[in-house]
């Protein structure tokens, strides 16, 4: 009898099937991918910043290099949200069946 119990609850109820894998390993993907283009854009913006910065303190040029360094800094975080917003546009047409 418990073994009938059993079977059935497993008809019933697909522990762990592949869609139910696909979907959680696309929400992680979706999470990392969130927090590396954070780290990305942070990243791009206080590097170019302390280049230009440091750039400054050389030529003794004070607020021109920063401010080259942090427009160089946002248009290469510009880059990275684009990049990611096209992958994902990619990956929703290919859910969608090709874009039909």
């Amino acid at each position: 009898m418990p073994r009938a119990a059993a079977a059935a609850r497993r008809r019933e109820v697909k522990l762990d099937t592949k869609d139910d894998r696909a979907r959680r390993g696309s929400a992680w993907r979706k999470t990392w991918y969130s927090t590396s283009l954070g780290i990305e854009i942070a990243g791009c913006i206080v590097a170019g910043l302390l280049l230009g910065r440091w750039l400054d303190l050389k030529i003794d040029t004070y607020p021109v290099f920063m401010l080259v360094g942090f427009a160089a800094g946002v248009t290469a975080a510009g880059k990275a949200i684009w990049r990611v917003v096209k992958r994902e546009t990619m990956e929703e047409k290919d859910r969608d069946g090709g874009g039909k």
